[in-house]
């Protein structure tokens, strides 16, 4: 038996003859045991057989390091590959599946073949990161109300109403993205069993996706993305849609159909969705899978948390969500510093309207002490100092509310100092 260590588990004990194994027995036994989706089935084996198994195919998989890898990425980056297919430069996208499936592969030896994972070390090998830049276009209420009524009142060329019109099928799939945070394919696989429009708080239950083969045109179910399903609330304005669209089916049938068959997204994205934007004048940059963006900028902009969005969408984790829409909680943080100053400002200005009414007492009482003087002159102050000490308990009073008042303006400064340095 060999001995490693393992920074994060202590010592791992490894069979020499189990780090021996060829890398392509590994990734050959991790392919058949994994469950991999249709619509990543032919992406993976492409980079598996094209770029990982010609370069690390025959090699003990014990004998892979980081360093080893580090140079690989870097040569798929650049060019110069072992096939003739990968001579020339990747770009991020495929370089990104081969990370993916060459990690898994190596995290599937761990730890019966390999005590770590060499394409963890963050030191040496980053995960190729996107070489475009996501521009989000976000709708506000107007705007998603008006998509939706355009997408319900298209008629074809011949002035008919398009297919589906009547039912009001597009309208109710536009607000189903833009309210709900749904990814198209998850709205398209919703059933009848799935829509729960009848409880007190309504939800859309999230359990598959919709899928269509870019080679074949085939249409099928999968599951939801990262497999997990989930409940969205449906805002209460959508449920008399909803029931509508559900009105005479079976439990098992889609919401959104036509005719009783799926709607294919490309299509509809191209007959239905694009022209209606183009009309409208909205971002080229807007397509149906980017309403969940709009989706989150009016969570946020209603007060959702982080997890609260990331619940809603559907992400992977919390980091997903601060990745894809930190810049919408930045401007938020400037609204919340905004309101502070206002508050502040509102509340020094009372405070120093308090003082001009504790000094007005105080004038008052040293006139009324001259009032006293001169009538005691006069013999006409016969000595009873009531009027007095109830001018004495005014101010007084009125030194303790524009002390507190100071208080309280001192607080709301101390907390848009914080709200400041968050921003910041």
């Amino acid at each position: 038996m060999e001995r490693e260590l393992n920074g994060d588990a202590g010592a791992v004990y490894i069979d020499p003859d189990a780090r021996n194994t060829p890398f392509k027995t590994v990734a050959e036994s991790w392919w058949a045991a994994r469950d991999v989706k249709r619509s990543s089935h032919d992406r993976y084996r492409t980079a598996l057989d094209t770029h990982i198994l010609p370069r690390w195919g025959p090699v003990p998989i014990g004998a892979i390091s980081a360093r080893d890898l580090a140079g690989w990425m870097t040569r798929l980056k650049r060019g110069g590959g072992v096939t003739d297919i990968d001579k020339g430069k990747l770009g991020a996208s495929q370089r990104r599946t081969v990370f993916t499936v060459a990690n898994s592969i190596f995290d599937w030896a761990v730890p019966d073949l390999i005590a770590s994972n060499p394409m963890q070390d963050k030191k040496k090998i980053k995960r190729p990161k996107p070489n475009h830049v996501h521009h989000h276009a976000y709708l506000d209420y107007p705007e998603i109300e008006a998509l939706a009524d355009l997408c319900d009142g298209l008629l074809t060329k011949r002035a008919r109403p398009a297919v589906g019109v009547v039912e009001g099928v597009h309208g109710m799939l536009i607000r189903t993205l833009a309210y709900t945070g749904l990814r198209a394919g998850e709205a398209l696989a919703l059933r009848v069993q799935h829509v729960k429009h009848a409880l007190a708080r309504p939800v859309l239950q999230v359990r598959a996706t919709l899928v269509e083969d870019d080679r074949t045109g085939e249409i099928y179910f999968q599951d939801p993305k990262s497999n997990e399903s989930r409940d969205v609330p449906i805002a209460a304005s959508l449920v008399p849609g909803f029931a509508a669209l559900c009105e005479g089916k079976s439990e098992d049938d889609l919401v959104f159909s036509i005719g009783g068959l799926p709607i294919r997204l490309r299509n509809w994205r191209n007959r239905i969705f694009n022209i209606a934007r183009g009309l409208l004048g909205l971002p080229a940059a807007l397509t149906p899978h980017k309403l969940r963006h709009t989706a989150a900028s009016l969570a946020i902009r209603a007060g959702a948390t982080v997890l609260g969005v990331q619940k809603l969408l559907g992400h992977a984790s919390p980091t997903e969500t601060l990745k894809t829409y930190m810049h919408l909680w930045d401007d938020e943080i400037w609204k919340v510093a905004d309101v502070l100053d206002r508050g502040r400002i509102d509340s020094l200005a009372v405070a120093a309207e308090l003082d001009g009414v504790t000094a007005l007492v105080a004038e008052i009482a040293d006139r009324l002490d001259e009032v006293q003087a001169l009538l005691e002159l006069i013999g006409i102050y016969d000595g009873s100092d009531s009027l007095h000490r109830e001018l004495e308990r005014v101010e007084r009073r009125s030194r303790e509310v524009g002390e507190f008042l100071h208080e309280v303006a001192a607080g709301v400064d101390a907390g848009w100092n914080a709200a400041m340095a968050q921003g910041g």
